[in-house]
């Protein structure tokens, strides 16, 4: 049985190649990647590597939404734990049937000019 793998990246004018690699999100806020076609694959795992991080108390939350047509989200009730803590690496298998398009959410917390310096990698299967 072949299975075709494919790794893409989310947020494609940041960096070439399959992955979001030293991504610096500074500032208290909510921010989201592109939209990425995900309408071919079954399974898609999401690996968060968070390698540095300034401020008090900052936190780094990753979700995960869902549109049936690249334009209108939805949450999709899959998150990585809060990350809190340098050089963790975490992962997260999203839910079975999602749909044509995904996107990653991200929301950084804390005072004092949070900032986060971190990597995110999807590898999906279809």
């Amino acid at each position: 049985m072949y299975i075709a793998r494919d790794v893409r990246p989310l947020i494609p004018t940041l960096v070439g190649g399959s992955e979001i690699k030293d991504l610096t999100t500074a500032g208290a806020g909510t921010n989201y990647s592109a939209p990425f076609h995900v309408g071919t694959f079954v399974e898609c795992i999401a690996f968060v590597v968070e390698q540095s991080h300034s401020g008090t108390n900052p936190t780094l939350d990753v979700s995960f939404e869902y549109s049936p047509d690249g334009r209108n989200w939805m949450d999709s009730g899959d998150a990585l734990a809060q990350i809190t803590t340098a050089d963790i690496t975490t992962a997260k298998k999203l839910t079975a049937n999602f749909g044509d398009w995904l996107r990653v959410k991200f929301i950084v917390g804390g005072t004092d000019l949070p900032t986060f310096k971190w990597s995110l990698t999807m590898a999906c299967k279809g």
